[in-house]
């Protein structure tokens, strides 16, 4: 794939250094999976007027980055068909986010545009996704019912697989209205609003693993392996190899930071639930952040894997891919460590390597492509 005779030429190098982190994670943006060589893994975020922007790596290779509205992407770059879906999508989703933004990949790679396996692991994910979405409803309702002293849910009659498995439900939503003093129905819509939030970081007993915990197990797996990598280099690879690790490691402390939190969150349904009435925007906030944390990481792990049994040629294409494309964690973020802006700054100032985009110059634009589908089948 990477480095061989019929893939892409080596890319030069040329060191620039980020002085700051982003400074929030609106400011950063959320991760797009598009599939045009010279925009994967390009951030969505909103202007000043709260409209989308793109802000992609430099298509000719040279400093800086470009920033330009997500309805003017066709007029600047040739994008695949799948990103042109994907655009549409995006235009059309309520919200921008990980969560949101995961969603819309997904159900575009549904559609095939991005190759049969990206279809296949599309469908797959979205199966599960949804049924974890659904048997953390479950034990958010068990979890209420035992706060309200109230009998446990009858699993012998819910089938996780059926879809009308929330109508089974209501009485037991019923059943919880004098002591949470809201109706059936608004409970069943906060707990479900709730749910789909929660199942992307855990819940205790859940008969799954979380998305976040295993990305987190990922990343650290991909900070340990780059690090043993490391030592076999000197000089660029090896600071490349080190920004990569360092990367890593805050992203990590914050991650778990986040877990904590929101798992305290959690414990009590009720009084989630209470906090969702009073300000759903703080509780989906807490709940939402190891998901921005980690948002990025998966593109990264799938291809660090893809040149594991690679000559080490290959290996180093691909470690100045992961130089361009390692998140910075947003100056914010320091505070849940307990760490000042400042200190945070000082300890992990950090330099990026940035990769000439010769394939976008060479016109291999079609290889290039192939590729990244391939990371996208396995990074989903």
């Amino acid at each position: 794939m990477f480095g061989s005779a019929g893939g892409y030429v080596t890319a030069r190098r040329r060191l620039f250094s980020v002085k700051q982190r982003p400074a929030t994670f609106a400011e950063a943006g959320v991760v797009a999976p598009f599939t045009t060589p010279a925009i994967a893994q390009a951030r969505l975020r909103l202007d000043q007027r709260g409209r989308l922007e793109v802000v992609a790596r430099n298509p000719t290779g040279s400093d800086g980055m470009y920033v330009v509205p997500l309805a003017g992407m066709g007029e600047l770059f040739r994008l695949s068909i799948h990103d042109r879906a994907m655009v549409e999508k995006i235009e059309a989703a309520p919200s921008v986010s990980p969560l949101t933004i995961r969603r819309v990949a997904l159900e575009t790679a549904m559609e095939g545009l991005a190759g049969p396996d990206a279809e296949a692991a599309a469908a797959a994910a979205l199966n599960r996704e949804e049924e974890h979405a659904l048997l953390t409803l479950l034990l958010l309702l068990e979890r209420l019912l035992a706060e309200a002293g109230l009998p446990s849910i009858d699993w012998k009659q819910i089938d996780t697989g059926d879809n009308a498995a929330r109508e089974r439900l209501k009485p037991y939503f019923k059943s919880l209205e004098p002591s949470l003093r809201m109706s059936s129905t608004e409970l069943i819509t906060a707990v479900d609003a709730l749910s789909a939030l929660v199942a992307p970081i855990g819940v205790a007993r859940a008969p799954f693993k979380s998305v976040a915990a295993a990305t987190l197990a990922d990343v650290e797996a991909l900070r340990d392996s780059v690090a043993v990598w490391a030592r076999g280099e000197r000089d660029d690879w090896a600071a490349i190899a080190e920004l990569v690790v360092d990367c890593a490691v805050l992203t990590i402390a914050c991650a778990e930071k986040s877990l904590e939190t929101a798992t305290r969150l959690v414990q009590s349904v009720g009084g989630m639930l209470e906090a969702h009435a009073a300000a759903a925007d703080s509780v989906a906030e807490v709940l939402t952040r190891p998901i921005w944390l980690l948002d990025g990481w998966r593109h990264l792990i799938a291809l660090w894997a893809a040149v594991a049994e690679q000559p080490r040629e290959a290996q180093r294409d691909a470690m100045i891919e992961l130089g361009e494309l390692v998140p910075l964690v947003p100056l914010s973020a320091d505070d849940w460590l307990g760490a000042s802006s400042a200190e945070g700054r000082s300890q992990y100032e950090i330099r990026r390597y940035v990769r000439l985009n010769e394939d976008w110059r060479s016109g291999s634009m079609i290889d290039r492509q192939a590729v990244v589908e391939e990371l996208k089948a396995a990074s989903l």
